[in-house]
């Protein structure tokens, strides 16, 4: 969902470079990672799609919906600071790596977060 809100915010910066269309963009693709990731920890969803790099389970999930609703405030706090959408763009990219960052299995995968 993260990644899928960088794309659209990329496209968006690129055909139409409005501030406020950024913001709310932001802010569906944040509340819609925050609200998946809760519901599967709520839920108890567990897997391991890339066995040894990459594993999900209830507490990840959970740490996931948290730093995801940590980042509310500060796209509502930086909405008058910055023009135009680059700030939701790195900030969504941001939370996108510390999302792949928390259930990294290997060091490898710690890298592409680190990255």
């Amino acid at each position: 969902m993260l990644l899928a809100g960088i794309v659209l915010l990329v496209g968006l910066e690129i055909r139409w470079p409005l501030q406020r269309a950024s913001l709310a963009v932001a802010l569906v693709g944040r509340r819609a990672a925050c609200g998946a990731a809760a519901s599967l920890s709520f839920d108890g969803y567990a897997a391991a799609p890339f066995a040894g790099q990459f594993s999900v389970d209830p507490a990840t999930l959970l740490a996931k919906a948290v730093v995801l609703a940590m980042a509310l405030p500060v796209l509502l706090m930086a909405r008058d600071e910055f023009e135009g959408g680059e700030f939701a763009v790195l900030l969504l990219s941001s939370l996108y790596g510390v999302c792949l960052l928390q259930s990294a299995d290997s060091v490898l995968t710690l890298f592409s977060a680190w990255s």
